[in-house]
């Protein structure tokens, strides 16, 4: 009777699972190629354009094509990408007791260049792109209207101060940002721009320390994400529940 050697299956399974292009989601920490933010094998960014097939372009220019672009922060990133003109409804409740923007400004207001649905993912190196190609059947922020403006009440708020939040170590309220840690072990303050919750503050838009299976996120949602011994991580780092 042929012996199987169960201990090699299972190392050849296991391979086979790092060896797998991507994971479900676009989240696994193994940076910004091949990722959800990898563009260079899109055909709006190949079909004869002079930088056609670049990873980083889409969003930054190594000489500061679009400095003027950049709102909200003295920071640069040698942003090349068209910001969206929209304006916004923003979070709003009662409980809320951080000091929250009018608009989204700083790295959310990048964020929206693309993930807001009016700006086309080709608007960059200042060409006005093809509206054709926003985030169709992917995750658009705002897609709803409140009247002329997007709707983004129902979304966790952005450009909303923690640092000076009144709510820090209150029962039922927020950690101290310097004293809880993601996935990766740094602090939470490390992502707060100026002490703000921005959306980089919970997603790596680069991919670098992302929890797999999770998009782009610095903690698990569900029990086993990322190490984590409960599920809700993401929420509860910086929730004191």
């Amino acid at each position: 009777m042929k012996q199987t050697n169960w201990w090699l299956v299972a190392a050849l399974l296991l391979l086979a699972g790092w060896a797998l292009p991507g994971n479900l989601l676009a989240g696994n920490g193994q940076g910004i190629k091949g990722s959800k933010h990898d563009f260079s094998g899109e055909d709006w960014n190949n079909g004869g354009l002079e930088y056609g097939g670049e990873v980083c372009r889409v969003c930054h220019a190594p000489h500061d094509r679009g400095l003027e672009l950049w709102q909200g922060s003295d920071s640069g990133l040698l942003w090349n990408h068209s910001v969206s003109t929209a304006e916004y409804s923003m979070y709003s409740s009662a409980s809320l007791a951080g000091t929250i923007e009018d608009q989204p400004i700083g790295r959310s207001k990048l964020c929206l260049s693309c993930h807001d649905g009016t700006v086309a993912l080709d608007a960059f190196d200042g060409r006005q792109g093809d509206i054709d190609t926003v985030l169709t059947g992917r995750f658009v922020i705002g897609a709803l209207k409140d009247g002329a403006k997007l709707d983004l009440r129902g979304h966790h708020p952005v450009s909303v101060q923690y640092v000076d939040n009144t709510k820090i170590g209150m029962a039922g309220g927020l950690h101290d940002p310097a004293d809880k840690t993601w996935y990766d072990h740094s602090p939470v303050s490390q992502y707060l721009e100026f002490g703000r919750v921005e959306c980089h503050s919970c997603h790596d838009v680069h991919n670098r320390v992302s929890v797999p299976n999770t998009v782009v996120l610095r903690a698990g949602i569900r029990t086993g994400q990322g190490g984590a011994q409960h599920a809700s991580l993401l929420c509860l780092t910086c929730h004191n529940k």
